[in-house]
């Protein structure tokens, strides 16, 4: 997929890198060649293995010399890549950096969240149109840190995600919802919303029973629902 004169190396694992020379154009076809040549599937013990590739790009320039630069460069624009799914190819750009550090300060500020207790509970009535009566509060969570601000679930869940602490998170909303909750109306419920990825934790059981338990709020009242 290489011109005659373009050179490539494993980094290790599963990271290969290229130089090459090229517009722009040409590159984005060199990278386009290398995705659509990975996407055939390769047979192993009669399965068929499908294999997808992300590309990070960084351009060579006058100003940008130093290799340590030109790699970072490379990785914050695959990191992007990654995130826009696999068979992509992404460019390095200046807001590609802006945005890489935004998420390294949102989750400095999910680990503090959770360390000094800056996570907030709102809760927004479900009410039935019929009779006009609330059965339900769901649960939002919100963040604010001195350094940040206002964080959007929306920005901050994503990375909590990411970076493996979305079980965490997701405990500490279940238990302070159904403490919450136990305090009003026995006729009134509370939904929290559960990432996919909490769900798959072996521990979503046990954290349930013991926020039941210690809360004393009946099981009935406690509704779990699928985040998008």
């Amino acid at each position: 997929c290489l011109p005659a004169k373009g050179m490539l190396a494993r980094l290790g694992g599963d990271e290969f890198a290229i130089i090459c020379n090229g517009t722009q154009e040409r590159i984005a076809q060199y990278a386009m060649s290398i995705a659509q040549a990975t996407e055939l599937a390769f047979l192993v013990n009669g399965n068929d293995i499908n294999i997808g590739v992300s590309i990070g790009i960084a351009p060579i320039l006058e100003n940008v010399s130093d290799r340590d630069e030109l790699m970072r460069r490379a990785d914050v624009a695959l990191y992007a890549a990654k995130h826009q799914g696999k068979g992509v190819a992404r460019y390095y750009d200046e807001e590609l950096d802006r945005a890489q550090l935004r998420r390294k300060d949102i989750e400095s500020g999910l680990r503090k969240g959770l360390a000094q207790e800056l996570f907030k509970l709102h809760y927004q009535p479900i009410v039935d149109l019929s009779t006009g009566q609330t059965h339900a509060y769901e649960a939002l969570l919100r963040l604010e840190t001195p350094e940040l601000g206002h964080v959007s679930p929306v920005e901050f869940i994503p990375v909590a995600e990411d970076c493996g602490i979305i079980s965490d998170i997701g405990d500490w909303v279940i238990q302070t919802a159904c403490k919450d909750a136990v305090r009003w109306p026995n006729n009134i419920c509370v939904a929290v919303n559960v990432s996919s990825l909490q769900l798959r934790s072996h521990r979503i059981l046990t954290v349930v029973t013991q926020a039941l338990a210690e809360s004393n709020l009946p099981a009935s009242r406690l509704e779990l629902e699928l985040t998008e």
